[in-house]
């Protein structure tokens, strides 16, 4: 778990020196807990971070990405059948390396914000396909 703090609060400062004033973190996982925190660095919302993932409280990966928000849609809530949800899809490039596989993964990404806090999104790489759902915080 200490290795996981340590990644934590090395994303967090690198992101304090950053060059813009809106940053975004999210959180996932099930038997794998993956964070991510990004900075938001033009008004097209091109976003761009660090991310790690740990497994049994040892740090699995650590690695690099970018995404490219497309712009807010609203479709029918299919929930209840009324009213609108609204999301912001986006795409994008990871580079993770496998701390204890020794390997390195290039992902594209394919995901949408849902109502500003949840997301999910597919990973397709070369070593490996995920899908995820997540919490999503921009600040």
């Amino acid at each position: 778990m200490k290795k996981g703090l340590e990644l934590v609060v090395m994303l967090v400062l690198l992101l304090v020196a950053g060059c813009s004033d809106k940053y975004s973190a999210s959180i996932w996982g099930d038997n794998e807990l993956g964070v991510r925190v990004g900075n938001i660095v033009d008004a097209n919302r091109v976003e761009i971070g660090f991310a790690g993932i740990m497994k049994d409280e040892d740090l699995v990966s650590v690695g690099v990405y970018g995404l490219r928000y497309a712009g807010e849609i609203q479709v029918l809530n299919p929930i209840t059948g009324e009213g609108y949800v609204s999301g912001d899809p986006y795409f994008g490039i990871a580079i993770d390396r496998n701390i204890q596989d020794n390997e390195t993964d290039f992902s594209t990404i394919i995901g949408v914000r849902i109502e500003d806090f949840i997301f999910t999104e597919t990973r397709f790489g070369n070593e490996r396909q995920s899908a995820v759902i997540g919490l999503k915080y921009d600040f």
